[in-house]
């Protein structure tokens, strides 16, 4: 047992010394950073990739053979490193990435176009779906005003024109009893909505 762990001891590889080399060729402050949380017995959420990406890559996690395909959607979300990752864990799987930059909450280091390319020299192929279904023409021709997406196209389905008024609630209680379903009223603050929610709810 002594010379089975002494064998695991010369031969293992620390992802961990691994992983704090790499970021000091990057940034000697997020290395120092690392190594402190790691002597503190924690790991930041921006560890959590890399991490998992080198156990992959150096094997400290066998690949797992019985996944046949994989769905990821909000791709836009996740960085190279996950998609590297998945590449080599599950190397039989095929996958179904689907994102829209369009809505990406924070800036990462590569492109939807770029994601192919993390999965070695696996066959994939790259699609653009460029037409949308989800507004009027009238609301889309607006949308493009504030910087929209101008490569896309729409199904050719029109309303009213899009229109901007000062809100009250009593107008807005007019508004739903002319025969209109529903409508959307956008906050700043949780404390506003509460506000005007009582307010509508108290007339209606």
């Amino acid at each position: 047992e002594s010379f089975r762990n002494q064998l695991n001891t010369l031969f293992s590889i620390d992802i961990y010394s691994v992983y704090a080399a790499a970021l000091r060729t990057v940034s000697e402050e997020e290395s120092l950073a690392f190594e402190k949380r790691m002597g503190e017995g924690r790991l930041a959420f921006s560890d959590l990739y890399p991490l998992t990406y080198l156990k992959a890559l150096l094997g400290v996690r066998p690949a797992v053979k019985k996944i046949s395909h994989i769905v990821i959607d909000e791709a836009q979300e996740y960085p190279a490193a996950l998609f590297q990752t998945l590449h080599l864990f599950f190397p039989d799987a095929r996958f179904t990435i689907l994102g829209d930059l369009c809505q990406r909450f924070c800036s990462l280091d590569s492109g939807m176009e770029d994601i192919p390319s993390f999965f070695g020299k696996r066959r994939t192929s790259f699609c653009r779906l460029d037409k949308t279904y989800r507004c009027t023409r009238e609301i889309y021709a607006y949308l493009q005003t504030l910087g929209g997406r101008p490569h896309e196209k729409w199904f050719d389905r029109t309303g009213e024109s899009v229109a901007f008024f000062d809100f009250e609630a009593e107008s807005l209680v007019r508004y739903l009893a002319g025969g209109k379903n529903t409508a959307a009223v956008i906050c700043r603050d949780l404390a506003g909505a509460e506000k005007i929610f009582k307010q509508i709810k108290d007339m209606a």
